[in-house]
């Protein structure tokens, strides 16, 4: 009998994730099944489990949390617009919460870049983005000819994430995609960079698949969805109530009804499947002579009270998955600040949520940078003479004021500030 050394269980399991992503928790026998930190109720999350997060409304609901402002939010500058404090105030106040100004050896580039951006942005940006809930992203990059440039980029197409594979150099860097099922390709697709762009949510985890966000609310999600749940209990708990009916004493025998006797028990279940429609109720006044009862008898149902916690605890779980994707639930349900986090003055929920985006935002950009764009301006210009890099307000402001300094030096301008604002340095 052979013994495999941990060090080699390790480095199969590692090996088959990274042959077959979709299946490696099934291939990798030393995990567990289930988290051992909630036990039997909870499994482990895998590619599988995610096209049923998807069809969690609330789940969705967090993902176009998450693209949206990124989508809708973010502004490409030139050099010189950027060194503008009033222009990037203007732009802040009008929702532009993610700016980057392009520099580049020459005019012609630095537009050229921008308008590559914006059009990736619109047409693009979404299929990349779709890496947030599957870890990574794998899209074909279609091209166009135009009459100013040799080829700009169009849109892309992409694939679903089980019928891609990475492709590696002889040294063992990403270097493009296998496309499998592709029409009049029964081998697959080959395709390298630039006419692929694969794009990688928290590659820290894994640096070619990355992580789904949805493994970090996978736990609450499971909690509230799985068979005995939040959502589970609370179904149970109405349907039972709203649909209970009541008693129906009968006495045994049958009753004439017009010229045709029916078994008494046929007449109750009539009787109360009219509970269920809201229609009336006809009985006999029959009285049994020994006990002075009715024969026929009809209890209705009592009201059970609501038990404490159960409205709340399904609420709680919804504010969970949202925290667990990064998403500050005083974001999702405040009314203030166009309805987007401040209806008691709480701006800092607001502040580190654009801050959590502002990565997603950079790491789009890089991926279509160093696939697709240093591509596209060498072909046309023959040169990769440029850059992309994020601006904020304070950038701006420290680059006019430089301009400001009085020759006596920082001494003259804290003079000068408390003269024009009357205020003490």
């Amino acid at each position: 009998m052979t013994h495999k050394s941990p060090k080699s269980s390790v480095s199969n399991m590692l090996t088959s994730y990274a042959s077959n992503p979709v299946n490696s928790y099934a291939n990798a026998s030393p995990l567990p099944l289930y988290d051992p930190q909630y036990g039997h109720n909870i499994p482990l999350f895998n590619r599988t489990t995610i096209p049923t997060m998807l069809r969690d409304g609330r789940i969705r609901f967090g993902l176009q949390m998450l693209k949206g402002p990124i989508q809708y939010n973010t502004v490409f500058m030139t050099e010189k617009n950027s060194r503008s404090p009033a222009l990037i105030d203007l732009l802040k106040a009008n929702g532009a919460n993610f700016m980057y100004r392009v520099t580049a050896a020459t005019p012609e580039i630095e537009a050229f870049v921008i308008k590559t951006l914006k059009r990736f942005w619109s047409l693009g940006l979404d299929e990349a983005l779709t890496a947030i809930e599957w870890g990574f992203s794998c899209s074909q990059v279609v091209y166009r000819t135009t009459k100013e440039f040799k080829v700009s980029y169009d849109y892309l197409k992409l694939y679903d994430s089980e019928s891609v594979r990475p492709l590696y150099s002889d040294s063992k860097c990403l270097v493009g995609a296998h496309i499998k099922g592709v029409l009049n390709k029964p081998n697959g697709l080959d395709l390298v960079f630039p006419k692929v762009l694969w794009h990688i949510h928290n590659r820290k985890v894994n640096p070619v698949f990355g992580q789904s966000r949805l493994e970090w609310c996978s736990i609450p999600w499971h909690e509230s969805y799985v068979c005995y749940g939040a959502r589970d209990i609370r179904r149970t708990w109405f349907v039972k109530n709203a649909f209970d009916g009541g008693e129906m004493r009968y006495p045994i025998g049958k009753t004439k009804v017009g010229e045709q006797e029916i078994d008494n028990l046929d007449l109750a279940v009539r009787l109360m499947s009219n509970t269920r429609t809201g229609g009336y109720r006809v009985m006999p006044d029959d009285v049994n002579p020994s006990t002075g009862q009715q024969k026929w008898a009809y209890t209705p149902p009592a009201a059970n009270i609501t038990p404490n916690g159960l409205m709340e605890y399904p609420e709680k779980l919804r504010y969970e998955i949202l925290e667990a994707m990064g998403i500050p639930p005083e974001v999702a349900e405040s009314q203030g600040d166009n309805t987007m986090g401040s209806a008691t003055g709480r701006k800092v929920p607001m502040m580190l949520y654009y801050s959590t985006l502002a990565h997603l935002s950079d790491q789009a950009i890089y991926d279509f940078d160093i696939q697709v764009l240093k591509y596209l301006v060498l072909v046309n210009f023959k040169t990769t003479d440029y850059s992309v890099e994020r601006v904020s307000l304070e950038d701006a402001d420290i680059e006019s004021s430089l301009g400001d300094v009085p020759e006596g030096g920082t001494t003259d301008l804290v003079s000068k500030t408390e003269e024009d604002t009357g205020l003490t340095v």
